[in-house]
């Protein structure tokens, strides 16, 4: 290109229209990737995060000379149940007319709702049952219960929202049965005996883990579905006299025969001891002589000392008189 043409390039005021047009436009281009990286660059981190954990517990195995590796499902995505999870528990105190019947009462309840008697004490005037009936039947079942007393002392209800805790467990227990079948998965690649052994700690590990999750998880359930109620039952006692002879009669004759009774276990244990009686009878009779064979000795020696001072004095008198 001659030296003619070039300067006639830079006199071209099209040629100059056009790089200005250039150079903004990559001036906006990188205005606008400047405000867009700090964006860019919070995207990235989050989906770091979200993959940590899984990351961290990603597992690897070499099988057949090539290395594999997986991690579990991510369970971390939020779930919610499709209805409050709530456990409902009621305490009643009721005062009834008899309790043996009342509990058959309670029985008889429980048994036509579905539900089960959990524990049962009865006692004379008083008794003490714990329910488990269907969630969705807890206050059907407790107004029918406050039907049965003649008062009601006391009714308390309490409900504990667990659909936070339902969740976490159910996703727990579904990730951990997801992880055991991507160890049998790689147990099937599996030809060294290395390989093997290691997976084999791996699905014993996981499986008592599922085995953990899996009763939490149902206990959980269990209270869920079915509520507990607990009932005190106290029997009205009347103020009247009441006058029962043939009980009285009864227990002084149970009385008499208990009597009896250890009367002849007394003569059957003095029989039985005769022995030892007799023989500490012989020390104490063999104790009384020899403690009376001393005194007996002491006596005649405390006479021989004291008796001749008396005889002796009295003959120096009469020498002195004479």
């Amino acid at each position: 290109m001659s030296l003619s043409d070039r300067m006639q390039f830079f006199k071209n005021s099209a040629a100059w229209k056009g790089i200005g047009l250039g150079v903004g436009a990559c001036f906006l281009l990188l205005a606008a990737l400047a405000l867009s990286l700090p964006h860019l660059l919070k995207a990235k981190s989050s989906a770091n995060e979200s993959t940590g954990i899984a990351s961290s517990r990603m597992l690897t195995f070499v099988t057949s000379g090539r290395e594999e590796s997986f991690a579990p499902q991510d369970a971390s995505s939020v779930v919610h149940a499709d209805v409050p999870k709530i456990i409902h528990k009621a305490q009643l105190d009721l005062l009834v007319g008899n309790c043996a019947e009342t509990q058959k009462k309670i029985e008889a309840l429980a048994a036509s709702e579905s539900g089960f008697v959990e524990s049962s004490t009865l006692e004379e005037n008083s008794g003490r049952i714990s329910l488990r009936v269907p969630g969705a039947r807890f206050e059907a079942v407790r107004g029918k219960l406050r039907e049965l007393a003649i008062r009601v002392r006391q009714d308390s209800v309490t409900a504990a929202d667990v659909s936070k805790q339902y969740v976490d467990r159910e996703a727990r227990l579904r990730n951990l049965r997801a992880e055991e079948q991507q160890f049998l998965e790689v147990m099937k690649k599996a030809h060294s005996v290395t390989d093997i052994l290691e997976v084999t700690k791996s699905l014993a590990e996981i499986r008592g883990e599922i085995e953990s999750a899996d009763a939490e998880f149902r206990h959980l359930k269990d209270e869920i579905d079915m509520a507990e109620i607990d009932i005190n039952l106290a029997a009205q006692v009347s103020s009247g006299v009441h006058w029962a002879p043939g009980s009285t009669v009864k227990s002084a004759w149970n009385d008499l025969l208990q009597s009896l009774a250890n009367f002849v276990d007394f003569l059957i244990w003095l029989v039985v001891n005769l022995p030892v009686f007799a023989l500490w009878t012989v020390t104490i009779f063999f104790l009384l002589v020899v403690c009376w064979y001393v005194v007996r000795k002491a006596g005649r020696a405390m006479r021989a000392i004291f008796g001749k001072k008396p005889a002796a004095s009295g003959a120096a008198q009469t020498a002195a008189k004479t």
